[in-house]
């Protein structure tokens, strides 16, 4: 691709980011509109129905094609915004029908359904990127260039990333701007919001399409995505060179029990046609090595391999989950936990606490934004993706004796904050880069990125439940009446 389309594909990933996490980030701002008494629920609600897809996703994706599962996601977003809206406790179409909680939650529950399955579908179709259609010629490139598969892939993974930060503040200033200084009411600022489903849909249709490839694109393909690749070959080669067709495959040489720095790179490599069948047949015999560690053992593509075999792959990549899942549960944590105990100058004033809580989910919404924009700045090694991990976790024992002794008790904590957002979003774009980097075939890429999205889900999940005993067990050494649950430390 030349460099216009290349910087459009990746303006369209950081666009599908932001929107696809949008409406999840909307239901969290809004979450004391829809039950004041119970904002709890709503975070419940906006978080178990994307770990069912994100855990169950990866072993019936493959039935699906990517533009039905955007589909479905732009239907379930707007489903969302349309039914918390209709039953607001104000809203312009039916006043004896607003007000309830349920039909609320309920409506939540579709946008975290459908955020979840955007997530997991958006983080594989970046992983599959060079496979933009299912004949393709190209050459074999110099490392300087941008072709290789595994640096588009980074690229447009590290853009997502970068739009799901955005989508962070971009939430919160939604409902500011809608709700707060223009003055509509929570329901028409919601039914404001279906304009995200409308714009998710638009972008992956106008400019993802080709990556699809579901029967129902293969014209697509054929007419957008192989001019798009052919004209990447020089000229002469172009005119000269015998039927060419691409292949992107991870394999090991017969004579070498390891995988060449070609190969594990996934470099673009030309076979003449005449060689294909043959190739094919090497690719197939010779793919019992491993990805980085990463298990692969047989060479079955996906949709061959067992469940067990499935969920064997996804287990052995607990290494890029396992940092996931603490950044996610300690960064929820002290959101939920232990910033909602803070406030200035002193804690048992409820209006000093909502203020700290506002702001250091401002600035940590920032911190997220600028860390989830450096997939392609650098190269985090496994080893430093614990380390941001574990120091994450240090800032939550740091808060939480923050907000039991107040031994640092004004708005620098401000910076710590900043920090925890800049902990968290790195740790997420640079798992995913580093899966695109790591996992060669791109089957089990697609497959890699999805499975490992489940982990800051289930990290956010564990986050709320202890969460709210950790307030709790804060609110009691502070003598703040109000906890939901009751301190296990009493």
């Amino acid at each position: 691709m030349n460099h216009a389309k290349t910087t459009t594909i990746n303006a369209a990933f950081y666009a599908m980011g932001l929107l696809n996490n949008a409406s999840y980030v909307i239901m969290l701002a809004g979450a004391k509109n829809i039950s004041d008494g119970g904002t709890a629920l709503v975070f419940i609600a906006n978080i178990l129905p994307c770990l069912l897809v994100k855990s169950t996703g990866p072993y019936w994706f493959h039935l699906v094609s990517y533009s039905k599962r955007i589909n479905i996601c732009a239907m379930l977003f707007a489903l969302s915004f349309s039914i918390v809206s209709y039953f607001s406790r104000a809203n312009f179409f039916c006043k004896h029908a607003g007000g309830s909680a349920s039909w609320q939650l309920l409506g939540v529950a579709f946008g975290s359904f459908g955020s979840g399955m955007g997530e997991s579908s958006l983080l594989a179709l970046a992983g599959r990127l060079p496979n933009t259609c299912n004949t393709c010629i190209t050459t074999t490139h110099d490392d300087d260039e941008e072709a290789s598969s595994s640096v588009t892939s980074v690229k447009a993974i590290s853009s997502f990333s970068s739009g799901t930060g955005a989508a962070g503040v971009f939430g919160y200033f939604f409902m500011v701007l809608i709700h707060d200084w223009l003055g509509l009411e929570f329901g028409q600022t919601l039914m404001i919001g279906n304009l995200v489903a409308v714009f998710y849909a638009a972008v992956f249709h106008r400019y993802l399409i080709c990556f699809d490839n579901g029967e129902e694109n293969d014209n697509m393909q054929s007419a957008e995505c192989r001019p798009a690749v052919a004209e990447e070959l020089p000229s002469s080669v172009a005119a000269s060179s015998p039927p060419l067709q691409f292949s992107e495959q991870g394999t090991c040489s017969r004579s070498s029990s390891r995988c060449s720095p070609l190969q594990q790179r996934g470099s673009y490599t030309m076979v003449e046609e005449h060689d294909l069948e043959q190739h094919n047949r090497d690719v197939e015999e010779d793919n019992d090595c491993e990805d980085n560690g990463i298990i692969r053992s047989n060479n079955n593509t996906m949709e061959q391999m067992t469940l067990r075999e499935q969920i064997l792959f996804a287990l052995s990549l607990w290494k890029f989950m396992m940092p996931l899942f603490l950044v996610y549960a300690a960064e929820y944590a002290m959101q939920s936990g232990t910033w909602a105990a803070i406030g200035f100058p002193t804690p048992d004033n409820e209006s000093a606490r909502a203020d700290f809580y506002e702001y250091s989910n401002w600035i940590y919404q920032v911190g997220v934004l600028i860390s989830r924009s450096t997939g392609t700045l650098y190269e985090a090694s496994f080893q430093l993706l614990w380390v941001f991990s574990f120091l994450q976790i240090l800032l939550l024992v740091f808060f939480y004796m923050v907000a039991s002794t107040q031994f640092w008790y004004d708005w620098s904590l401000l910076l710590p904050s900043f920090i925890v957002g800049l902990l968290g979003g790195s740790v997420y774009v640079q798992s995913f880069t580093r899966i695109s980097r790591d996992v060669v075939r791109v089957d089990l890429r697609e497959f890699a990125l999805a499975a490992t999205s489940v982990a800051d889900t289930m990290g956010i999940v564990v986050a709320d439940i202890c969460g709210l005993y950790i307030q709790s067990c804060l609110f009691r050494v502070n003598g703040i009446p109000g906890a939901v649950v009751e301190c296990p430390l009493a």
